[in-house]
């Protein structure tokens, strides 16, 4: 079953070949943090689509992100761009973040 469910995410989502890479070990891992799971990717749904199935996740709430940045004030003091978002999804509880950059 893990084999045609691979395939089968893999035909809807070839066009990201790093998929790939995604370990199925750690979609238990994260559901046993026993926090929210929210997706602030700028993959936006397909992060749904693509990479939960892979993990074993249920559908998760994502983050939607501006197309442009209003100014540069983070990066120039050095946030990154997701920073603010993430931070007003967390609401002042504490988060993990992880990104792939």
């Amino acid at each position: 079953m893990a084999d045609a469910l691979r395939a089968s995410v893999w035909l809807r989502c070839r066009h990201y070949p790093l998929l790939a890479r995604v370990n199925p070990a750690l979609g238990p891992r994260l559901l046993a943090l026993g926090c929210r799971l929210v997706w602030a990717t700028t993959w936006m749904d397909e992060a749904n689509e693509c990479i939960a199935p892979l993990l074993g996740l249920p559908t998760l709430p994502v983050l939607t992100w501006p197309d442009f940045p209003e100014d540069d004030h983070d990066a120039r003091i050095g946030l990154h761009w997701k920073t603010r978002g993430i931070l007003v999804c967390a609401a002042g509880l504490p988060f993990v973040w992880i990104d792939g950059r």
